[in-house]
């Protein structure tokens, strides 16, 4: 073997051996990435649950302030902040780089978020109306919108799950 031809073989192998350890940071590189994604759609999904379960328990108390016409009184005040953080909370997580069954759950979160604040504010119209005159009846309005809540938390809670199962796989 001429020394030209020993000189090129060797500069051949140090670019392989270069490209390869390249690839192996690349897709280091990648798997990080990936993992962090993960971790803020996990929790991203996790404060879109916790804000539906808030915005739930606060749903009474404010349908009850507005029956007795207290206006002083701050759950209203608390519900409608807290389901703001909740919209934009759904909002935000769309920023996500999302599969495409993560896309799909969390078009279903905001299609059901935006038919139970709907019905809440349908309840406090017929509350304003007269129509709606005790706690009792505001409750049993707002009931019907109830499965919308439950499916925006399994699907937030879905989510999350499915984040942190890829967060282990990557691991």
């Amino acid at each position: 073997m001429s020394p030209s031809t020993r000189k090129m073989a060797i500069a051949a192998v140090c670019v392989a051996v270069a490209l390869a350890g390249f690839g192996f940071g690349a897709s280091s590189f990648a798997h990080k990435q990936a993992s962090e994604r993960d971790l803020e759609l996990s929790e991203r999904a996790a404060r879109v649950t916790n804000l539906v379960l808030q915005v739930r328990r606060l749903q009474q108390d404010a349908l009850l302030d507005r029956v007795n016409r207290d206006s002083s009184a701050s759950s209203s005040k608390q519900w409608d902040d807290s389901r703001a953080l909740l919209s934009d909370a759904i909002a935000r997580t769309y920023d996500l780089h999302l599969n495409d069954e993560d896309v799909q759950a969390l078009r279903q979160i905001a299609a059901d978020y935006r038919v139970y604040v709907d019905g809440y504010e349908r309840v406090v119209a017929l509350i304003r109306s007269g129509q709606v005159r005790t706690a009792q009846q505001a409750i049993e309005r707002i009931s019907i919108y109830q499965d919308r809540v439950q499916r925006m938390q399994a699907n937030s809670a879905a989510i999350n799950a499915r984040a942190l199962q890829r967060i282990n796989k990557l691991s």
